[in-house]
């Protein structure tokens, strides 16, 4: 690997500790209801402003950097370099926006709780009601899909081609699928605890960081 893509794979991983940090910051609540959805919404009733503010800076900082660490990945690729590079740009330019309207989101409902709204009852209709909510959660909504989707195609790019053997091996070791389905089997073991819910909600962080820090030791020579 060539000085310049070694330096983006560093980049990319710096940024992408720097998303799982705020990912941790976000998710490190406990959820008031046993339901995965209305859990992760309800938290924000034990957040500070200061830590949704931290959370959305960092990650908004973090997530579109990640994309140095895919470009430098592409560049093993021949078959695979376009959907990596899509998903790259798709991280580049919406991964960022989405986390900070996802932390804009919780402040709603952060302030909501402050006014009396109780999120230990509430359902998912009760969430909508709020004022700015539905506008958050469609903006949100729409961004992610248009996110997601092409990220996952380049990741899913990049298992095939390794499983395939036509990138290094064993590089579907080190692919944000194999990171993610990880970090989903632990944590669904674990209990409704600070740092368990901010783990599971760093899916996307820590699948950069296992992907780049293996890259990285790929390609070390």
């Amino acid at each position: 690997m060539n000085a310049i893509n070694r330096r983006h794979l560093w980049i990319g991983l710096l940024a992408a500790v720097l998303s799982m940090a705020s990912d941790l910051v976000l998710g490190w609540a406990l959820y008031p209801t046993g339901d995965m959805i209305t859990g992760m919404l309800g938290s924000a009733m034990h957040m500070s402003e200061i830590q949704l503010a931290l959370g959305a800076l960092m990650g908004g900082v973090g997530i579109p950097l990640q994309a140095f660490g895919f470009l430098a990945i592409a560049e093993y690729a021949r078959r695979e370099r376009r959907l990596i590079r899509l998903g790259a740009a798709a991280t580049a330019l919406l991964g960022g926006s989405v986390h900070v309207l996802c932390a804009v989101m919780l402040l709603i409902i952060r302030i909501a709780c402050g006014q009396g709204f109780d999120p230990a009852s509430a359902a998912l209709q009760d969430y909508l009601a709020l004022p700015g909510m539905t506008f958050a959660l469609s903006a949100v909504g729409g961004l992610s899909l248009a996110c997601i989707v092409p990220y996952m195609l380049g990741a899913a790019a990049l298992l095939i081609g390794s499983l395939k053997g036509r990138l290094p091996r064993p590089g579907w070791v080190f692919s944000p699928l194999t990171a993610m389905l990880m970090l989903e089997i632990v944590t669904a073991c674990l209990p409704n605890t600070e740092f368990a819910n901010g783990l599971r909600m760093a899916g996307l962080g820590f699948g950069g960081v296992w992907t780049f820090a293996g890259w990285l030791w790929l390609t070390r020579n």
